[in-house]
């Protein structure tokens, strides 16, 4: 059986039932995970893509929620966030705090909060999770380009959460630890060169397009076209940051959604917010990305949304500031 006990920074003392319920959670976590994978490599069918959306949001949910427990079992419960402190102090763990667990995106939240190396992974990991209550809820199959994505999102989380515990990927994945991978690569390869390639053509149509224009009367161009993105290509965005565009050269912007999940806790909300980049966008050239994309290109100057975060905090710091 997989070692399930090593630190991951725990914040209270481990008792037998967590050890017994990291234990249950990991090994089922493992099993749907490992299903899945075997799934996505079979012909597509209407109720093997309904497995395929289950198991692997089953596998997200179940993982996440392992972390949780790994550091205190009252980070499940409904009401978690009101017992953070209690779990900070290693209070003792109470049954009552279990009497409900919490929804599968809000232990996502959770987690990427509590470690960075999931916080990269929760658009991916939510997106599961979109997937997998369509199916259960709706009976809404994937369709068969979408079965690739869906438990390449759910591998790729799964790694992130195994090298937060480290534990073994090869141990957790067994004999479809080859398949995974080569899923996770080949999902991943296909967004970077879909990326790149929309560089190239955005690069070639600003070349011919500025070809074609006097000298003297480029920047004046250049500067109409980038006055022009404020109004036409970012009004829907919630915040926006310059960036170099890697096609021209120009300022471009990438741009941010504003998301919020809320956790009814017994009647009473509970808000979890941050920013997701969206996408990414060049008035010059015509270059847009959406947000996986400009991710994969792996740009020096791309802000996290933890770092506008930080930015938006300071901005309305300052605005709230009244001299004397």
């Amino acid at each position: 059986m997989l070692e399930v006990h090593g630190s991951i920074g725990a914040m209270a003392p481990p008792t037998a039932t967590s050890l017994e319920l990291c234990d249950r959670l990991l090994l089922a976590a493992q099993f749907h995970a490992r299903e899945a994978v075997t799934l996505a490599g079979k012909d597509w069918t209407f109720t093997n893509a309904l497995d395929v959306a289950y198991r692997s949001g089953a596998a997200v949910e179940l993982l996440t929620k392992k972390l949780l427990a790994q550091r205190d079992m009252r980070l499940l419960a409904r009401a978690a966030h009101e017992h953070l402190l209690d779990a900070v102090s290693g209070g003792p763990v109470r049954a009552e705090h279990l009497k409900t667990t919490l929804d599968a995106k809000v232990a996502v939240s959770l987690a990427a909060q509590a470690e960075a190396g999931i916080a990269v992974r929760e658009k991916g990991a939510r997106d599961v999770l979109l997937v997998r209550n369509a199916a259960v809820h709706l009976a809404a199959a994937p369709p068969e380009s979408q079965v690739q994505i869906v438990v390449a999102e759910m591998v790729a989380t799964v790694e992130a959460v195994l090298a937060v515990e480290a534990v073994s990927s090869s141990e957790f994945w067994g004999e479809q630890h080859d398949a995974a991978m080569k899923i996770v690569r080949r999902y991943a390869a296909s967004v970077a060169v879909g990326a790149r390639t929309a560089v190239n053509k955005a690069r070639q149509v600003y070349r011919q397009t500025i070809s074609g224009i006097p000298a003297d009367s480029q920047e004046s161009v250049v500067e109409v076209l980038q006055s022009r993105a404020l109004v036409l290509t970012h009004r829907f965005a919630d915040e926006m940051a310059g960036i170099v565009c890697p096609a021209c050269g120009h300022e471009a912007s990438a741009f941010y959604d504003f998301e919020v999940d809320v956790e009814d806790d017994h009647g009473e909300p509970i808000y979890h917010s941050g920013f997701l980049l969206a996408g990414l966008a060049c008035p010059v050239c015509g270059l847009h990305l959406d947000g996986e994309e400009a991710e994969a290109l792996d740009l020096d100057d791309l802000p996290s949304g933890a770092e506008i975060a930080d930015a938006v905090g300071e901005r309305d710091a300052e605005d709230r500031y009244e001299p004397e």
